[in-house]
């Protein structure tokens, strides 16, 4: 008889299947958080030169009018006077005349010499401004190279953190802000980071059960997208199927895709999180078939909602 076949080092059929590579995600938080800061400089900048525009044309315009003003009140006087010494130079009313006169030419004298010391605390205050306008015309061209030279957040790998800071001090840090009831920058601090696990960890801090009854939510527009974003593609990632599944409806729920700063992203990340939610494994579908199929519907209405209004 044939000889036995040797037993297989390697069972391909017994193999366990790899995961699946995560998606890509369609909106990379740190990029735009990047053009927001620089946005907001360059609005900075803007209203730095402004008020100084505006506080040079009120200091020109007082001094022009306080100038007439002096004009006119010695002309006015000095035809009084004429007049009055024409008739009688020796009447009281002359006298007084022309002691008003020479009141207002000493105050005239005085406006001229307190004039160069005004004009130059505006000139010192105008290069002050100016000061600080550089630096933050230099924080913008900063912050512009670096969200030129970053790569995508989709782009990273496990190995390279997207950010100098510890996952550690990140989780200190959330911690710490949502004790202090600053849920918003909690759970925006644990985004930014793109990890998932950080993410978690801030969410559990904040706890659902304090923010689920505010009205409104007690987070800005762009966390509740990258909130969205990253608990939805991430769902069959490990067993907080439950814990996700239920700050993902808070967060969908609590979405204004109206919004200006979030509304040209809110189809891609919805509809990418509905297509992620429709791939979930039978088990985990089976398990949360209801607020799954939950979230699908509403991803759908407000992703093509948002699509037909852009």
């Amino acid at each position: 008889p044939p000889p036995a076949p040797a037993a297989l080092a390697f069972d391909v059929a017994a193999a366990p299947t790899p995961p699946p590579a995560p998606a890509a995600l369609a909106f990379d938080v740190a990029a735009f958080a990047a053009e927001a800061k620089a946005e907001a400089a360059a609005a900075a900048v803007s209203a730095v030169r402004t008020v100084t525009a505006t506080v040079t044309q009120l200091v020109d315009a007082s001094l022009a009018r306080a100038a007439a003003a002096q004009e006119a009140s010695t002309r006015s006087i000095a035809t009084q006077l004429d007049r009055i010494s024409a008739a009688d130079a020796d009447a009281p009313r002359a006298r007084a005349a022309a002691m008003r006169l020479g009141a207002m030419e000493g105050s005239g004298v005085a406006i001229k010499q307190v004039l160069p010391e005004v004009l130059a605390r505006v000139d010192a205050l105008e290069k002050k401004i100016d000061v600080r306008v550089d630096a933050l015309e230099k924080k913008i061209d900063a912050i512009l190279a670096a969200t030129a030279s970053a790569p995508p957040a989709s782009a990273a790998t496990a190995s390279e953190p997207p950010a100098a800071t510890s996952s550690t001090d990140v989780r200190t840090r959330c911690r710490m802000l949502a004790s202090s009831g600053d849920y918003d920058s909690a759970v925006y601090r644990a985004v930014e980071q793109s990890d998932v696990d950080v993410l978690l960890y801030a969410l559990d801090a904040v706890g659902i059960d304090k923010v689920r009854t505010m009205s409104p939510l007690p987070f800005g527009q762009l966390t509740l997208l990258c909130l969205v974003q990253q608990l939805g593609t991430t769902l069959a990632r490990d067993d907080a199927v439950d814990f996700k599944l239920e700050w993902l409806q808070l967060a969908v729920l609590g979405l204004d895709a109206s919004n200006p700063r979030i509304a040209d992203h809110v189809p891609a990340v919805l509809l990418q999180v509905k297509a992620c939610m429709e791939g979930l494994p039978a088990a985990v579908t089976a398990r949360h078939r209801e607020r799954i199929s939950l979230l699908v519907h509403v991803c759908q209405s407000i992703g093509s909602s948002a699509t037909r209004r852009a």
